[in-house]
């Protein structure tokens, strides 16, 4: 809604979206300089965060081929750090590919960074049947970020395809040899942990999302789906909170 009322204003500044909405849409309405511009910052940003990466790597080396933590490492910094890495790199690779510059890549792929996942949470994954995220095995595989980005070492697209590939990834639609290729909101469903938060802001309004089934995590009610005033099968409150009602002398 809101990048729909600022495609119809003509003063928009799109530069200031692209810096936290760098999409193919946005973009393409910068000028080469400002493309150019935020392609240069996206790198630098990358590159410091990738330093950062290195302190905490050299301080305690990580399990790089499972990615689970372990007593003593700092996941807390790293994961903060690495979702910084990736998202600058994401906006880099944006804009190589909004300038058709992704032949770039040829020469110097730096590859993406795996955050580590919590010990039980890995156990209970392998419990329930599943397997290795195929991302950490390319990870795990490419040489580490920041040697790329110091000159240290190479690491081309070919060898970040030659590890998707290898992994089971398509290396453009898994984001590491090109942009997110398409990018949706998603979709919005009423859930327990939501009346949770809403009982403490306004217990009225709980009352009647707990009425329509959203408590227990269930389907909304049809009866209470069916009410426009209301709104909940579309999973939008169209109408006002309702007020509580008043006893006594109140």
């Amino acid at each position: 809604m809101l990048l729909s009322r600022c495609e119809k204003n003509p003063d928009t500044d799109w530069a200031m979206i692209a810096d936290v909405y760098a999409k193919p849409s946005v973009l393409a309405r910068l000028s080469d300089a400002e493309r150019g511009e935020m392609l240069g910052a996206w790198y630098a940003v990358m590159r410091r965060c990738a330093e950062r990466l290195e302190k905490v790597w050299k301080t305690r080396p990580l399990n790089r081929q499972s990615m689970v933590v372990r007593r003593g490492d700092d996941s807390s910094t790293w994961n903060t750090v690495a979702q910084a890495y990736n998202a600058a790199r994401a906006g880099w690779l944006a804009c190589l590919q909004s300038m058709n510059a992704l032949p770039l890549l040829d020469a110097a792929c730096p590859g993406k960074v795996m955050r580590l996942m919590a010990a039980d949470l890995a156990w209970w994954h392998q419990r329930t049947g599943g397997d290795l995220d195929p991302n950490t095995k390319v990870w795990a595989e490419l040489p580490l970020p920041w040697e790329v980005l110091s000159g240290r070492l190479t690491c081309t697209r070919a060898d970040v395809e030659q590890a998707c590939q290898e992994a089971g990834l398509d290396p453009a639609e898994s984001g590491w040899t090109a942009g997110p290729a398409k990018h949706r909101v998603a979709q919005f469903n009423p859930t327990p942990e939501l009346v949770h938060g809403v009982t403490i802001a306004d217990p009225v309004w709980a009352s009647l999302l707990r009425s329509a089934g959203v408590f227990s995590g269930k389907r909304i009610k049809p009866d209470m789906a069916d009410d426009a005033a209301h709104g909940l099968a579309a999973g939008v409150v169209v109408s006002d909170l309702p007020l509580r009602p008043l006893s006594g002398g109140e």
